[in-house]
């Protein structure tokens, strides 16, 4: 019969009851041949199995289901109604509330309804919180929280929500879930099919083919600048919106300079990126003080992120951010960037020492944001004297169309609130679906004037039966210049 020390024989049965725990016994010997003996029996046994899965898996917490939470003003008051699913072990409940970035405090315990607190069936609550808007008149959001309060006297957070100052349900007020959405101002048809050529280059490797149908070459200086209709090849999706040359298509020879806005313009004065250094949070705990930077941030009142500009020549094309001491190029680049205050025009001299001018200005609005997101060319001057190419353009034409539809989950969290850190995850708001009314400004090519000649692009006489206003492309005619009769003739 073999022998085992004591120290050894408890230090295992420690491990395997609690893993995590250790404890340190006397170095002293005893015959328990029997319970080893057991023990090993024990460890191939299903029954040991199932001992360790019900330690190391505790039982499921049932908690009670919120199928809905909305926070409606009502005049001075504020209407807060919720449905729960199912509910289970709820003694009652209890509704917290907080004013934008302040912290929460209860206002109310509410008993459960009949049924007492057990059942699967829909049960309808309806509670006011009196005198809250009239007693926050600044106030951006008022924000509510409900907890379910077991017999046994566990808190659990079921639900958040807001009600916004627009008078209104979060829930159904599109301004209010539009401003905790990234905000998108759509470029007009034809940059965005410009860019796509950018996006997803024409070549073997992409399997991208190239279909293209020369329309005329110009050439001036050292430049030569093929003017193409393009086809991308690259496939459609059912909301995109058609150019005025065809879905699909783009023009060669058209040179623009475009930006993402990303967050605010940065060129916004006071609140914009440009001049501002970007913000640093400690994300493991937010103090009062960066949610307040934060919430200026949501609401429109700081700038998050740099705008990405992308400007195109007939020698290259690159991206690049601007800040308040340089430009920074995505690619190397040799060009040179210059600009007006507020962005109102910008002038590029490439590393042949050509030099872009671009400074007819395009608008997009959407979602109540109305920003300049592209600065089409106006002159190409190059280094021969005498040679270089205008462009003119039609006066501003306004095109409106709808947006894609936005489907929308609103989450509300706190990373200090003890209650998110146990794990308990933050209600959500209720499902919004939006779509956004966008309007461009645009700025149809109209004229491209070269040495010798000129090329006329000739717009519909009616707009277009797909867009809300807007004109297609009729015809390209080409013209040459008569130095005898001193006058322009088609050709």
């Amino acid at each position: 019969m073999r022998t085992y020390p004591l120290s050894l024989i408890l230090l295992f049965l420690s491990c395997v009851t609690s893993p995590f725990t250790l404890f340190a016994l006397d170095d002293e010997s005893t015959e328990i041949t029997e319970v080893l003996e057991s023990l090993h029996s024990a460890w191939d046994a299903d029954e040991y199995r199932a001992y360790r899965i019900n330690i190391d898996t505790p039982p499921i917490q049932q908690q009670t289901v919120v199928e809905s939470l909305k926070a409606t003003i009502a005049g001075d008051d504020v209407d807060v109604d919720w449905i729960t699913k199912d509910e289970y072990d709820v003694d009652y409940f209890e509704l917290y509330a907080a004013v934008d970035a302040k912290p929460y405090k209860s206002i109310q315990k509410i008993k459960p309804d009949k049924g007492k607190g057990e059942g699967a069936n829909k049960k309808s609550y309806k509670q006011k919180d009196k005198d809250k808007r009239k007693e926050n008149q600044q106030a951006k959001r008022i924000y509510y929280r409900l907890h379910q309060v077991t017999k046994k006297g566990e808190d659990q957070i079921l639900a958040v929500t807001f009600a916004s100052a627009s008078s209104s349900s979060a829930a159904n007020d599109p301004d209010a879930i539009d401003d905790l959405i990234p905000q998108l101002t759509p470029k007009s048809p034809e940059v965005a099919a410009m860019e796509r050529f950018g996006q997803y280059p024409v070549s073997h490797y992409t399997g991208i083919a190239d279909i293209s149908i020369p329309i005329y070459t110009i050439k001036v200086g050292d430049l030569t600048i093929p003017i193409e209709l393009k086809y991308h090849a690259g496939g459609h999706r059912v909301s995109d919106v058609a150019p005025r040359q065809g879905l699909g298509w783009s023009i060669s020879g058209l040179y623009s300079l475009s930006r993402q806005v990303r967050g605010q313009v940065d060129e916004m004065s006071g609140t914009g990126m440009l001049g501002m250094q970007l913000p640093t949070f400690n994300l493991s705990c937010i103090s009062d003080s960066d949610k307040s930077l934060l919430d200026q941030h949501i609401n429109f009142g700081a700038d998050m992120e740099r705008d990405i500009f992308t400007y195109r020549t007939p020698l290259r094309s690159n991206s690049f951010v601007v800040t308040p001491d340089s430009t920074y190029f995505l690619e190397a680049d040799r060009a040179q960037m210059s600009f007006a205050g507020g962005f109102n025009d910008f002038t590029i001299r490439d590393d042949h020492g050509n030099r872009y001018i671009y400074d007819i200005k395009e608008n997009s609005s959407a979602n109540h944001v109305n920003n300049t997101t592209a600065w089409h060319v106006s002159e190409i001057l190059t280094t021969q004297p005498g040679e270089k190419l205008a462009y003119t353009y039609y006066g501003p034409e306004t095109v409106s169309y709808e947006t894609d539809r936005i489907y929308t989950h609103s989450y509300i969290t706190d990373l200090c609130d003890p209650y998110m850190l146990s794990g308990v995850s933050a209600g959500a708001q209720t499902p919004t679906l939006t779509q956004n009314s966008v309007t461009i400004v645009a700025r149809p090519i109209k004229e491209i004037f070269f040495p010798g000649g000129k090329i006329h692009f000739v717009l519909e006489q009616n707009n277009r039966q797909d867009l809300a206003g807007g004109k297609a492309i009729d015809k390209i005619d080409i013209y040459g210049y008569d130095f005898e009769d001193n006058a322009y003739r088609k050709i």
